[in-house]
């Protein structure tokens, strides 16, 4: 078993604190589910500016990007509101893909 842990857990850290903690303390993974005070991660430019960097950063620390934490929930009944919702998956999507994360965490 792996063990990992969610940055939702230190809201104010940025992704080189993230990885080297989780290193440092033995965690396998990470899910990102905010980064630096940002919730919506496909604005963080520490992910999307540079997301080869991202991975090798986390390959040399021998932690796994395992999975992005949305906000988004598909249980709308308003066809606006569920569009809108709809399309922060798909930035989440797009990000994971270049990320090569393989989990996105949507709400039911």
């Amino acid at each position: 078993m792996k063990i990992g842990f969610s940055s939702l857990s230190c809201p104010a850290w940025n992704l080189e604190t993230i990885v080297s903690q989780a290193a440092a303390m033995g965690f396998a993974g990470v899910e990102l589910r905010g980064l630096g005070g940002e919730l919506h991660l496909p604005l963080c430019p520490e992910l999307a500016a540079n997301p080869e960097d991202v991975r090798r950063r986390l390959e040399e620390a021998h932690v796994e990007l395992v999975c992005l934490g949305s906000s988004a929930t598909l249980s709308s009944k308003n066809k606006r509101e569920l569009a809108k919702l709809k399309g922060i998956v798909e930035e989440y999507l797009e990000l994971a893909a270049r990320l090569h994360c393989p989990i996105v965490r949507v709400f039911p």
